[in-house]
């Protein structure tokens, strides 16, 4: 996650090749994986594979957007 305190990149699993049950995200999203991917691999910077089901947005999704009064 960008912003993120700890070292790790984290990179969404956008095409399910993870885990056992990983879920695809909609379409484009192995795309979108596969541009992280290619980035970081191609600055020499490590990743770390995380599923959907951990980053799914459920909890933003339940907030809505700040407004100005």
């Amino acid at each position: 996650m960008i912003g993120s305190p700890n070292d790790v990149r984290f990179v969404c699993d956008g095409n399910g090749d993870i885990g056992p049950t990983g879920p695809t995200g909609p379409t484009g999203s192995a795309e979108i994986e596969g541009v992280f991917d290619s980035y970081f691999a191609a600055n020499g910077l490590a990743t770390e594979p995380t599923p959907r089901d951990k980053t799914n947005g459920a909890g933003i999704r339940q907030h809505t957007t700040p407004r100005r009064a």
